[in-house]
């Protein structure tokens, strides 16, 4: 009888990015069976592997504990994904389980969405013995309600998964459905006590990117296209702060309890949160509230932050430490509001934290939407950081400037607002 081996791992060997696949509900007790084989199996000019994987998309209630049972003939990977999109790697954490003819990843869920990815074993190829045997990998998949594993199995920890929506979430200029009319640009509201104060921002258009001979200027932020918001939207007059997300976290929306690195919390920005933690506040807040809010897209935040200027800052052609936290003058974040507001009244868009957006990163702008929606993938491995932090040169505060972050990175650099549709 051949071996039964399931390998539940986080990968991403050499820089291999899988080809998107269909995905396929798996539904509570249902067993599936499915094939990996060579079919899919590509290759980049650099001869590096694209290996074919299945994607399973799994809704369940928060606070419920389940099993992922998979058997299988040879090597698979199993990924639990948690993010907005199915992909073959940046999971959550699992261990190896050989020789069992069952095998069993337990995890507890924080409700919503979640992937599961089932990937071509990147090792089979290597084993000569039985290369022929590996042209086709059949298994078989099942969810189902926890119980009682005999002990012969090694059981994964469990991990928590964050509820965040399934897809691209929008964009708060084009979610607007309202009148108009009804708002006035640079007006101030707020939602609720805790939530963001939010300031009103005018429809229209700008040239998004850097100029070709604007100093430090980054291979990514060209080339330069014309973005038009038909609608107006709000931005977050502030950074999030802390007092704001630890009421999400009161709540239950919000999962993370960030440190503050000593410097206190109140009204300094919230900081090491990742791009998924800054996705399920938004989606706490639009759930509490009753209207949409997100992330800001890449070039509702670029609007936004140039508010109608084209120089490298919206201060002008030069930036200095009375207009932004920067260059580790305080060695740490200042309170939200402290430095001068551009003109549409947003403070700290240059410096302080730098801010999570939608997008994801890439090498430029190639293709890049036009209409103020976010650039999604279908596996994207970096997501987009703008602003820059208190610790950076004020060329990575300019108002192009772009950096990529892995969704699920922390850092005490980074933090993010909010967007909302009006």
């Amino acid at each position: 009888m051949m071996k039964r081996v399931l390998s539940l791992a986080i990968m991403l060997f050499l820089g291999v990015v899988p080809v998107a696949v269909a995905q396929t509900v798996l539904q509570p007790d249902t067993v599936l069976s499915d094939a990996l084989t060579d079919d899919d199996l590509s290759f980049t000019p650099d001869g590096q592997y694209h290996w074919p994987y299945d994607c399973y998309v799994v809704d369940a209630p928060a606070g419920e504990a389940w099993e992922v049972v998979v058997t299988t003939d040879y090597y698979v990977d199993i990924i639990l994904k948690s993010g907005l999109e199915c992909s073959g790697n940046d999971g959550i954490g699992s261990q190896p389980i050989d020789e069992k003819e069952l095998n069993i990843m337990t995890f507890i869920s924080g409700g919503g969405r979640y992937y599961l990815s089932v990937k071509r074993h990147w090792a089979v190829e290597y084993r000569s013995d039985k290369r022929q045997d590996y042209k086709r990998q059949d298994y078989q998949i099942v969810l189902r309600r926890a119980a009682k594993a005999p002990k012969r199995l090694k059981m994964v920890a469990p991990g928590i998964v964050p509820r965040i929506s399934p897809t691209s979430p929008g964009a708060a200029s084009i979610a607007a459905a309202g009148d108009p009319t009804a708002v006035e640009s640079d007006q101030i509201f707020t939602d609720c006590a805790i939530c963001p104060e939010m300031v009103v921002i005018p429809s229209g258009t700008f040239v998004m990117g850097s100029m070709a001979l604007e100093e430090a200027r980054g291979k990514d932020e060209g080339p330069r296209h014309t973005v038009t918001f038909a609608s107006p939207f709000a931005m977050g007059r502030t950074e999030v702060t802390f007092d704001q997300w630890n009421a999400c976290v009161a709540a239950g929306g919000c999962k993370t309890r960030p440190g503050d690195q000593g410097w206190g919390q109140g009204d300094r920005p919230v900081v090491d949160v990742s791009w998924l933690d800054a996705m399920a506040y938004a989606q706490w807040l639009s759930q509490s509230t009753g209207q949409r809010y997100f992330l800001p897209t890449e070039s509702e935040w670029e609007y936004a932050a140039r508010a109608g200027t084209d120089t490298p800052w919206n201060t002008g052609d030069a930036i200095v430490t009375d207009d932004a936290n920067m260059l580790g003058e305080f060695g740490r974040t200042a309170p939200v509001a402290g430095f001068p507001p551009n003109a549409f009244s947003l403070h700290d868009m240059h410096g302080n934290v730098a801010e999570w957006v939608q997008d994801c990163h890439d090498m430029g702008y190639f293709g890049a939407p036009l209409t103020g929606a976010a650039a999604w993938k279908p596996d994207c491995p970096l997501r987009v950081q703008r602003g820059g932090s208190w610790a950076d040169e004020p060329a990575q505060l300019r108002s192009a400037a772009r950096k990529g972050g892995a969704a699920g990175a922390r850092s005490p650099k980074v933090g993010f607002r909010v967007a909302r549709a009006l």
